[in-house]
């Protein structure tokens, strides 16, 4: 296949922001580098969905240059098909980074060219001489000073809230099977495991075939096509879990706890593809990437079980499987990759503090190859009646 070549910076940047966060950077060296830096500097991070690795390993699963999070490529089979890969490297390696990203199975693979190299290098060093460089940084440091005040305030009612939330099942569940349950169409097509252990998320409670152990969910929004996600808490037979956001705290009232016995508070960072993912969640906030998939997961892990199942976790642009229309899919575009990104840390995550439990993807859609996929049969006929 030949190489398409970016010709300017102004053409790497227009494509940038067309593809609306979405593009995967594959650096190498100061290059690579050097395109971070200036996109960071630019406040252009946010276009980037991550940075890909070709060697990394698994125990660095909080590793980020510039707020960027770098994920290995073993872990991206979800950026395969949609997301461009755009390569900044040096003329003389092209080629084989090229080929590499081809035989992995990118179908969009984009290299930048010498111009745009020198373009980078250019707008970085008059950013430099101008001194909007020191000026950022100032900024940005007493920005960050001001979240670091406001989280240790937090600090000690993160570790009361958490503890007292999770504080009991640390191991709780060594030996049994635990499964995570999603609300993508895929969820309908899944039968209980016996003696499982089943978590869900938001409304999947709606999934009357399921008795549902736990319940995670930290979204308040109410839509005319769904009924109040409080509707569920009564149908789960241990205990609510219910997410209040590290810098939103008011993100759901106070009192929403009180419309069950069974309902618990706890912590949940801000939305960000950056966030360190912690694996004592006693001490310290569950994560979230626009989804509350990755707390319930984490959660899951925190228990040890033998074996998790991800059911109805689709990741994709396919709504809910309690209803569906052209609205409520468009509604998920801007937040999958953030999800594709989430779910990749999450697997470099369990990798590393988990390695002896065994994830499994029940009829994976967005999710194929990242973990072992099966299928059932009423997954496969309904798609040959497709």
């Amino acid at each position: 296949m030949d190489i398409e070549y970016i010709k300017d910076l102004k053409a790497t940047l227009d494509m940038l922001k067309q593809c609306g966060g979405s593009v995967v950077i594959f650096p190498s060296g100061g290059i690579g580098n050097a395109l971070v830096d200036f996109l960071y500097y630019t406040g252009r991070a946010g276009q980037v969905a991550c940075i890909a690795s070709e060697k990394m390993r698994f125990n660095r699963f909080n590793r980020f240059t510039r707020t960027m999070p770098i994920i290995p490529l073993r872990v991206m089979p979800q950026f395969r098909e949609e997301h461009p890969f755009l390569v900044a490297a040096p003329s003389d390696g092209v080629e084989e980074i090229h080929k590499m990203l081809i035989d992995f199975g990118c179908k969009h693979v984009f290299v930048l060219s010498d111009d745009v190299h020198e373009g980078i290098k250019d707008e970085l060093r008059k950013l430099k001489d101008s001194g909007r460089l020191m000026m950022w940084y100032l900024s940005n440091i007493s920005d960050r000073l001001d979240k670091v005040e406001f989280r240790l305030m937090l600090e000690n009612e993160i570790c009361r809230v958490n503890t007292d939330a999770f504080g009991a099942y640390k191991n709780r569940f060594r030996g049994k099977k635990v499964v995570v349950v999603g609300s993508g169409p895929t969820a309908k097509y899944y039968k209980p495991i016996p003696d499982a252990i089943h978590i869900g998320m938001n409304r999947t409670w709606l999934q009357e075939a399921i008795t549902f152990d736990y319940l995670f969910t930290n979204d308040p929004n109410n839509t005319p096509n769904s009924p109040p996600i409080y509707d569920g808490f009564s149908k789960i037979t241990d205990r609510v879990f219910v997410g209040t956001n590290t810098q939103v705290s008011d993100l759901w009232p106070m009192d929403i706890t009180l419309k069950s016995d069974n309902a618990v508070r706890f912590f949940i960072n801000v939305y960000a593809r950056n966030q360190l993912i912690f694996p004592d969640i006693r001490c310290h906030p569950l994560s979230s990437f626009q989804s509350i998939f990755s707390a319930a997961l984490e959660f899951a892990l925190f228990t040890h079980p033998e074996s998790i199942y991800i059911v109805g976790c689709d990741a994709s642009r396919g709504g809910h499987f309690y209803y569906f229309n052209e609205k409520d899919a468009s509604q998920f575009n801007p937040y999958l990759n953030s999800l594709r990104v989430g779910w990749s840390r999450m697997k470099l995550f369990a990798s590393k503090c988990y390695p002896d439990v065994k994830i499994t993807s029940i009829n994976p859609v967005g999710l194929k190859g990242l973990f072992k996929d099966i299928y059932t049969d009423e997954y496969k006929a309904s798609l040959q009646s497709e």
